[in-house]
């Protein structure tokens, strides 16, 4: 599989931009619709439906729907891991839904964080993301590397208490 990572033209990061408004809309409808007790699996199956029907013919990885404890990739993490499970979502719990579909040659890796009902640490957590954001793009503009970068994050978050 080709995908290119360099070099585009406006087009082509225009209809990169259409498709990944695409993919959000697809996850905060999903986000909108998910109900107590529907399990990790169904919610991976009805995305990769959704996206289909969105015309994305492959996929980079399948989606990916995490609740509660999942969230937060606790201990060692393998591909494994990401596999949806029958883990069921109850209320206050943290949620991410992560997709990576392939539209006729562009890849569209996008996640959606949200909390499934009233979860202040998850908008405490919201919030300050919201501060790391302009600093995560200042230092990639500053040719920091992916690894210091996640560094950084990790480690303010970690000092937050996250």
């Amino acid at each position: 599989m080709f995908v290119k990572a360099k070099g585009f033209k406006t087009a082509e990061i225009d209809r990169f931009r259409v498709l990944q408004q695409t993919c959000f809309e697809i996850q905060a409808e999903m986000a909108s619709e998910l109900r107590e007790g529907v399990s990790e699996k169904e919610v991976a199956i009805e995305l990769f439906k959704r996206y289909q029907k969105a015309g994305a013919g492959k996929f980079f990885h399948l989606p990916v729907p995490l609740f509660g404890a999942r969230t937060g990739l606790p201990g060692r993490w393998s591909i494994g891991k990401f596999y949806p499970r029958d883990v069921r979502l109850a209320p206050g719990d943290a949620v991410i839904l992560d997709g990576a579909p392939l539209f006729k040659g562009f890849m569209v890796d996008t996640s959606y964080s949200f909390a499934f009902g009233s979860n202040p640490k998850h908008d405490e957590m919201m919030r300050s993301l919201l501060e790391q954001r302009p600093r995560v793009v200042d230092e990639v503009n500053q040719n920091h590397s992916f690894k210091q970068i996640a560094q950084r994050v990790a480690d303010d978050c970690a000092a937050l208490g996250f």
